[in-house]
This record gives structure tokens, sequence and C-alpha cells, in this order.
């Protein structure tokens, strides 16, 4: 967004925004520590690792994206690595996620079909650490369209967990199918399909 008007309104304006981002950054750091910890205490339940990483890929994303909280701790750092890090933990955290929605729903979500989006989100996270980010940029696209085929087989897991009774399956199925709307808004959007509802 552009803002206009005086230099001490806008400082404001992003002093404030500076101070949300970090504060979303404590808490989902927080969340990311608890959830470590009790895997560390109970290592059976894998899905605590799972989302632990994905909540410190969000907490990285948090800080590097809109007022790039980060620059203020590192001024220095380059628009290389940031628009790498930008880009990478939301591949980290979409992938994490879709392991530890895996983990909690094994009976629904397939392990064939885990592994294939395995392989492609860490691939598209190994070709954006070694891609230049003039040819980088090229793999949100395609990414887009990978992030829709996930939400679709995540809410299918879910449908079929809920009828399957599974516990919480259906708290997780409202939750994701909102936060499923969010993401075909913004990636309708990002194509230029329609203007942003959000």
């Amino acid at each position: 967004d552009i803002y206009l008007g005086l230099e001490k309104d806008i400082r404001n304006i992003r002093e404030r925004n500076v101070a949300l981002e970090l504060l979303l950054f404590g808490g989902i750091i927080i969340i990311a520590f608890y959830h470590l910890g009790l895997f560390i205490l109970r290592r059976i339940d894998l899905f605590t690792i799972y989302f632990s990483l994905f909540c410190f890929a969000m907490s990285v994303k948090t800080i590097v994206s809109n007022e790039k909280s980060i620059t203020i701790i590192f001024p220095d750092l380059s628009w290389t690595y940031l628009y790498k890090m930008i880009d990478g933990s939301f591949y980290l955290a979409t992938t994490f996620f879709i392991m530890y929605i895996q983990k909690l729903f094994s009976g629904e979500f397939k392990k064939p079909i885990l592994m294939v989006y395995k392989v492609l989100g860490f691939l598209f996270i190994f070709i954006l650490i070694f891609l230049d980010n003039q040819y980088a940029c090229y793999l949100a696209p395609v990414f887009q369209v990978f992030l829709l085929l996930a939400c679709c087989y995540v809410i299918f897991v879910l449908l079929l967990a809920f009828i399957n009774k599974r516990e919480g399956a259906g708290i997780f199925l409202l939750g994701f199918t909102i936060l499923a709307a969010t993401v075909v808004n913004d990636v309708l959007y990002y194509f230029g399909v329609f203007e942003s509802f959000m």
C-alpha cells in the first residue's frame, strides 16, 4: 500500500505496523517453542514437531513480509536474501503444515500423496535457494497452483475424518475451510481473476 501524508503520520503508521508484526512474531515463536518442548517430552507424537516447525517458518515470514521488521535488526540485509526468506518461509510453512495434518489424520491422508507433497515442497525450496532471484520469482505462480491443490486435498481429508468421527475433525474442517477460502481469494487475486474481497 502507498500512504500519502505528513512524515510524522507515515512514520507513526509504520511504527504501529512494526509493533504489531513483532507482537505477532513473539506469539508465534512462543507457540513454536512450546510444541518443540512437547515433542522433546514425548517424541512419539510427531505432529507436535511438525506444528513447531510450521510455527517457526510462519514466525520468520511474519518479520520478513509487509513492514519487513527484520531489517530493523539487520539493516544491511540484502534484498536477495530477504526475497528468498519471504518465499522460502512460505514454502516451508506450507510443507510442514501438510505433514502436520497427515500425522493428525493419518488414516485419511494417504502416505503416497504425502510423499508427493513433501518432494514438491522441498524441491521448491531447493530451487529457490540456488536459483537467481530474477528466475526464482517464476516459482511463485507455480507454487500458488500447488497450494490450491493442497488446500483441496486437505479439505477432502478433513471431510473424511469428520465422516469417520475422528476427534477434533469438525473444528479442523471448519477452521481450515475458512483459511482455504482466504487462500483461494489471494491466489485468484494474484492471477488477476478478480479484485480481492479480503
